[in-house]
């Protein structure tokens, strides 16, 4: 369990914490969910190591992190194949092992055939499909994940959740991510959270049993569950 313990932090007279306790269950996909402006990025940089909290602890984070932002931060210059194996050349030295690593994840996300063109050739969804590929290649215990499916129409955004989802099941890591969807949470999450405005407090945490290869957005504990994730949004 990956524990953040007492956090305190403020910019100037803006208190975003205040003796602020969360926890996240490793080798699980773990959802936040919380108002606009209420920190949620400050936290994900407090996980990343991009920002350190005024006081307070963090237990059993290893670092470092891979990290999906909002938009793919690729590499124009270099094609999709180079972009992979941009982030590979220290854990995989060996040429050859990379490049069978990197195949093996392009096809995961359905890129084998553009693994040559460049990100200006590519559409939004695959340039966030191999946003979620270079994430999952690099290795890491924890990635991080801040809105990766925001501004995507629905059609787009299923395809690159079976996508993420294919990426996880073949490497369970600790996934911690924003969203503001609770649609997408309820598909790609293990575990909810809901929390308050500033200072941050947690209000609910909801937990979800069935496989996410077998996620319906209609079955009845998913029904269930986004009308108790609503009940709680009403407390911001």
């Amino acid at each position: 369990m990956i524990k953040l313990i007492k956090i305190n932090h403020n910019f100037d007279s803006l208190v975003l914490f205040k003796d602020f306790n969360a926890s996240f269950v490793e080798h699980k996909i773990n959802c936040i969910i919380a108002p606009s402006g209420s920190g949620k990025t400050t936290l994900l940089n407090f996980l990343s190591g991009i920002l350190k909290p005024n006081e307070g602890e963090i237990e059993n984070l290893i670092r470092p992190v891979s990290y999906v932002f909002q938009d793919e931060r690729l590499i124009g210059e270099i094609n999709v194949h180079e972009n992979l194996a941009f982030v590979m050349k220290e854990q995989f030295p060996d040429l050859m092992q990379r490049d069978q690593r990197i195949n093996e994840y392009l096809s995961l996300v359905d890129l084998t055939a553009v693994a040559k063109a460049y990100p200006r050739q590519l559409s939004g969804s695959m340039k966030q499909r191999l946003s979620f590929a270079r994430a999952f290649i690099f290795r890491s215990d924890v990635l991080i994940m801040d809105e990766p499916f925001i501004g995507l129409d629905m059609k787009v955004k299923s395809k690159i959740i079976t996508n993420f989802i294919k990426l996880w099941e073949k490497d369970q890591r600790t996934v911690i991510f924003v969203t503001h969807d609770i649609d997408e949470a309820l598909l790609v999450s293990h575990h909810i959270s809901v929390y308050s405005d500033k200072p941050m407090k947690l209000i609910n945490t909801h937990s979800i049993n069935i496989p996410l290869t077998e996620r319906k957005i209609y079955q009845p504990e998913l029904v269930d569950i986004k009308k108790d994730i609503y009940q709680d949004i009403e407390k911001w």
